[in-house]
């Protein structure tokens, strides 16, 4: 069976069963022309709010449109999580950004952290969110990933931390005191309910002690990822692999 194309929507949810659409230039162009559909092709609008609008491609004219079948929606998952991550150079930080979103992270929040290797000028600023959120776009399509994550403008550690956060925050650290972080979820999830997460890593150069010392503030947990000391993205994606198994399981034992 041929998998179905898939383009971004962001109106999808409105669309009306039965009616014939054009589609968005740029998502045309790569449809017709990168993937090579033709007419008839069954293709998925996803919203990145969950919605998917099941179409068949109806011409592909100077204008493609699509005719809607149907409509999905994908509840969201009950615990929200965010990952609060130091700024990486370049590459790493892109390919985080697919990574994340891939797993299904609700929100991913730049840290400029005292360690960070890549420096944004404020005056690049909207245009590296402009380039991150074509990223997460791209990788919710490649993934049939539903929904897209928040991306928060780049900011430091202290000013995050002075907002209403997450109902839990975890930190990856190679600290002697850290536990492995499925044990340290278990612990948690006994003493406390939980709806929101934050994931804290830190750059290539790891957080600085006073960063170390603020999160500790915060009540922040230290948790262990591996025996080996891993790469910053690296250790993001490998953490939030793990959350994203533990909470599949988390809700599974919580209705039984």
């Amino acid at each position: 069976m041929t998998s179905p194309f898939r383009c971004f929507f962001s109106q999808a949810s409105q669309l009306r069963v039965g009616q014939s659409y054009p589609l968005p230039d740029p998502e045309a162009h790569h449809l017709l022309h990168v993937l090579r559909a033709k007419i008839g092709s069954e293709i998925h609008l996803l919203d990145g709010n969950g919605h998917i609008a099941i179409t068949h491609l109806e011409s592909h004219g100077p204008q493609a449109h699509v005719r809607i079948e149907e409509h999905l929606h994908i509840p969201p998952t009950p615990l929200k999580i965010t990952l609060a991550q130091g700024l990486l150079k370049k590459n790493a930080m892109e390919w985080l950004f697919r990574e994340a979103t891939a797993i299904g992270v609700n929100q991913i929040i730049p840290i400029v952290a005292e360690r960070s290797e890549l420096k944004i000028p404020q005056s690049q600023v909207l245009q590296k969110m402009e380039r991150w959120r074509e990223i997460t776009i791209g990788a919710c399509k490649q993934s049939y990933q539903a929904f897209l994550p928040k991306i928060s403008s780049p900011q430091n550690l202290e000013k995050y931390l002075t907002q209403s956060l997450s109902d839990v925050l975890l930190v990856g650290s190679l600290e002697e005191d850290a536990q492995a972080l499925w044990h340290k979820l278990e612990t948690i999830a006994s003493q406390q309910k939980i709806s929101s997460m934050t994931l804290f890593i830190g750059p290539e150069g790891d957080f600085t002690p006073k960063e170390y010392q603020l999160l500790d503030t915060r009540r922040a947990h230290n948790v262990r990822l591996s025996h080996q000391i891993l790469r910053s993205e690296t250790a993001s994606s490998y953490a939030l692999s793990v959350i994203d198994q533990w909470t599949q399981y988390y809700a599974i034992k919580s209705h039984r």
